[in-house]
C-alpha cells in the first residue's frame, strides 16, 4: 500500500531522570566504526541495565523467554518501553541470549550531527557456548569487526555514522565465523546509547529538490541560534574516498541552489553545519544526491485516430510516466472543471489484500484504502494509524494559473458518528509538500451531506486530498472539483496518465472540445542506489502534437512561414493565394469548404466535423488533423 502524504513520526523514548547524569567509564574496549574520540562530548540517549528481569538466574535463565512471538518484550520489563527480542530470557537481572538469539532496542532518534553514535554494553560467553563475537547492526549496517568473547565479561565500546530517524541497534553474540547457523549463546548487560552533545548542534531535515545532473535546490532547519550555515558538496569514489566540490557554499537562508555542476545524476553527497558566534556545529548526516534523467523525446507520430508519442531510452530506467493534458484557454473568466463525476463507474468487488485504487474515467486520481460501492467510493480511515494515505488524492495540479486557488464541492457521509472529514491542499515547498490550506467537517453523519470548500495556497506542483478525521469509513459522491481560471491564462486537465516500460505509447480517443489543445509529457522513474526509494525526473516541457498552443503548423512554404494553419476547425492558407485549394476526407471524397474568405495572401475556411483530412494546395498534399 501506498505511504500518506502526512508522515507519523515515530516515538521518542525519554529516559528517567535518575539517569540523565548517567556516563560509562573510561578504559572500555573499543572496535567497529571508529575508535573513543575524547574529544566529543556525548550524553546519554538510551540506558537498559534489565534490573526489572527479575525471573531466573544467571547460573539457570528462565525457562519462557521474555519476547512474545512477535518478538515484543513487556513494558513492564525494561526501563524504557518499546524493547524487542528474539529468544531473550531473563537471568536475575541480566539477558541472557539463546541460540539464533538477539536483541534489540527501541526505535531512536540517531539523526543528528552526523548520525554519530556510541553503544556500550557488557557481554560474556555462557558456559559450554561455541565460540563467539560481539556483534552490532543499526538501520542494516554491521559493525566493520567484532570483539572475540570469553566466559568473562568485558565492556564494549562501538561508535557508528549513519544513524537515522527512526534507527534501532540490534545486538547479538554471533558465530562470525559460520553467522547463518550459529549457535553461540551469550548475556548482556549495562547497554547505553550516547549521541554527541556538542554546543552547536548540526541543522536537522537536509533534503533536496528538483535535481536534474547539474543542479538542484537544498533545504534544510534553521533557527535563531544559527548566525549562518555552511555546506558541504562531495563525491564519493569506489574506493570511499571522498573529493570536495570546490566552492564557497555559504548562506544566512536555510535553502541553496546549486547550479552548473558536472552532470552526475548519482555521485554527489552533501551536509550542512551551522555557526552560532564562534561555535560551529558537526556536519549533518550526509544525504545521497540522486536522481534520473528526462527521456529526449521525438516528434509526435500523428495516426488516424490520435498520436504515438515516443522517446530514447534512459539509462537505469524502471518505467515511463506518460501524462497527456487539455489545455484549455478561456476567452473569458471562468470556471474549469478538473474534476466532475457521479462515480457511476464504481462498483462492489472483492479487492483481496489491495487496498488502493484508480479508475480510467479520473485519470492520474489515486483512492488509497478504498471501500467500493455502488456509484459511490468510500475510504476506510483505520488505515491511517498504520501510516497509509486513507485518502482521495488528486493528481499533481498546476494552481499557478489560478493564484493558487481551487474549489471543491461534494457529497458525504459517514458510518461512525465520531469521523468526518478533511479537505487539504498540499503544495510542493522546501523539497517535501506540505499542507497549504485545509477545510475540516466533523458534523457528518450517516445521512449525505454536501461539503463546499475554497481552498488557497497552491502551486505549480500542488494535491489535493480528501482524508477521513478518524477511524471510520466517510463516503463521497458527486465530486466537482475546478479553478476559476482568468480570461487568457491557460489551465491543464490530466485526460490521460500511463506507464510503460517501453519506449513509446499510443494514445487514442482523445476528445478535445474545439479551440483546446492537447499536449503530453513524460518523465522517467527509476530506483536509488540503495533501492529504498523511488527517483522521478523533471517532466520534459509540455508538447503539441499538432502544434504550440492549440495551433497546428503544417508544411513550410518557400519563404520558410506556415503553409497551413489551423486554430480549432479554422483553416488558414497563407502566402498561395493563387492556388487551388481542395479538400478530401481519408475515403478520398471531396470536403465542401465553409465560411470561405480572402485577405490579401491569406484564405480562410472552416472544416466543420472533426476528424483526419487532407489538403491540396496546388500540386502539394498535407495531412491535418481537426478536433
Amino acid at each position: 500500500m501506498r505511504k500518506a502524504i502526512i508522515l507519523f513520526l515515530s516515538c521518542l523514548y525519554t529516559l528517567p531522570g535518575a539517569l540523565a547524569d548517567f556516563h560509562v567509564n573510561a578504559g572500555r574496549a573499543e572496535a567497529g566504526h571508529g575508535a573513543e574520540d575524547n574529544t566529543t562530548d556525548y550524553r546519554v540517549l538510551l540506558y537498559e541495565d534489565f534490573s526489572l528481569f527479575t525471573a531466573g538466574s544467571e547460573e539457570r535463565p528462565s525457562a519462557n523467554p521474555v519476547n512474545d512471538q512477535l518478538q515484543m518484550i513487556p513494558d513492564n520489563k525494561t526501563l524504557s518501553p518499546g524493547w524487542q527480542g528474539v529468544e531473550i530470557y531473563q537471568a536475575g537481572g541480566i539477558a541472557y541470549q539463546g541460540i539464533d538469539g538477539k536483541l534489540f532496542t527501541p526505535n531512536i532518534d540517531l539523526s543528528k550531527n552526523g548520525g554519530k553514535f556510541k553503544i556500550t554494553f557488557r557481554m560474556k560467553l555462557a558456559p559450554g557456548s561455541p565460540d563467539g563475537w560481539a556483534n552490532v547492526v543499526h538501520a542494516n549496517i554491521s559493525s566493520q569487526s567484532s570483539v572475540k568473547l570469553t566466559e568473562q565479561w568485558q565492556t564494549i565500546t562501538y561508535i557508528f555514522d549513519g544513524g537515522t530517524r527512526g534507527d534501532y541497534v540490534a545486538i547479538r553474540a554471533v558465530d562470525m565465523n559460520n553467522p547463518s547457523s550459529s549457535r553461540v549463546k551469550a548475556f548482556i548487560d549495562d547497554i547505553v546509547v550516547e549521541v554527541p552533545d556538542p554546543k552547536v548542534e548540526s541543522p536537522t531535515g537536509l533534503t533536496y529538490d528538483n535535481f536534474d545532473g547539474t543542479g538542484f535546490n537544498a533545504f534544510w532547519n534553521g533557527g535563531a541560534k544559527y548566525d549562518r550555515y555552511e555546506l558541504r558538496l562531495y563525491t564519493v569514489g569506489t574506493d570511499g574516498s571522498e573529493t570536495d566540490v570546490p566552492g564557497d557554499f555559504t548562506t544566512t537562508r536555510t535553502d541553496y541552489q546549486f547550479t552548473d555542476l558536472d552532470e552526475n545524476w548519482n555521485g554527489y553527497r552533501l551536509q550542512v553545519r551551522g555557526y552560532a558566534g564562534t561555535e560551529v556545529s558537526p556536519w549533518s548526516t550526509p544525504v545521497s544526491i540522486e536522481g534520473i534523467a528526462a527521456p529526449a523525446l521525438n516528434p509526435a507520430q500523428i495516426t488516424d485516430d490520435g498520436f504515438i508519442i515516443s522517446w530514447g531510452n534512459v539509462e537505469n530506467a524502471y518505467k515511463y510516466e506518460v501524462r497527456t493534458f487539455i489545455e484549455h484557454t478561456p476567452a473569458d473568466d471562468e470556471q474549469f472543471f478538473l474534476a466532475d463525476t457521479d462515480f457511476s463507474f464504481v462498483h462492489p468487488r472483492d479487492l483481496g489484500s489491495e487496498t488502493d485504487v484508480g479508475f480510467d474515467e479520473m485519470p492520474g486520481w489515486f483512492f488509497g484504502c478504498a471501500d467500493l460501492q455502488e456509484g459511490y467510493i468510500g475510504v476506510q480511515g483505520a488505515f491511517s494509524y498504520l501510516g497509509y494515505a486513507a485518502q482521495i488524492e488528486s493528481p499533481r495540479l498546476n494552481l499557478s494559473g489560478s493564484g493558487g486557488k481551487i474549489s471543491v464541492e461534494f457529497k458525504a457521509k459517514n458510518d461512525d458518528s465520531r469521523t468526518g472529514v478533511a479537505v487539504a491542499l498540499f503544495s510542493r515547498e522546501g523539497g517535501d509538500y506540505q499542507m497549504v490550506d485545509e477545510h475540516r467537517i466533523d458534523g457528518l453523519s450517516k445521512n449525505w451531506y454536501t461539503v463546499r470548500a475554497s481552498l488557497s495556497g497552491g502551486g505549480d506542483n500542488s494535491i489535493l486530498a480528501i482524508i477521513p478525521t478518524r477511524s471510520g469509513n466517510v463516503y463521497v459522491d458527486d465530486l466537482k472539483v475546478w479553478q476559476n481560471v482568468k480570461a487568457g491564462v491557460k489551465a491543464h486537465r490530466l485526460e490521460r496518465f500511463e506507464t510503460t516500460t517501453g519506449n513509446s505509447i499510443t494514445v487514442k480517443g482523445i476528445n478535445c472540445p474545439a479551440g483546446d489543445a492537447v499536449c503530453y509529457s513524460v518523465r522517467t522513474v527509476g530506483a536509488s542506489s540503495d533501492k529504498s526509494r523511488w527517483l522521478y525526473s523533471p517532466d520534459t516541457e509540455l508538447t503539441y502534437p499538432y502544434g504550440g498552443s492549440a495551433i497546428q503548423e503544417v508544411g513550410k512554404d518557400s519563404l520558410g512561414e506556415p503553409s497551413i494553419r489551423i486554430i480549432g476547425h479554422t483553416v488558414h492558407i497563407e502566402n498561395n493565394s493563387d492556388a487551388t485549394i481542395r479538400v478530401f476526407d481519408l475515403t478520398g471524397r471531396p470536403v465542401p469548404l465553409s465560411d470561405l474568405y480572402s485577405d490579401g495572401d491569406c484564405r480562410t475556411f472552416t472544416i466543420p466535423s472533426a476528424g483526419i483530412y487532407l489538403i491540396n494546395i496546388g500540386t502539394t498534399t498535407s495531412k491535418v488533423v481537426i478536433r
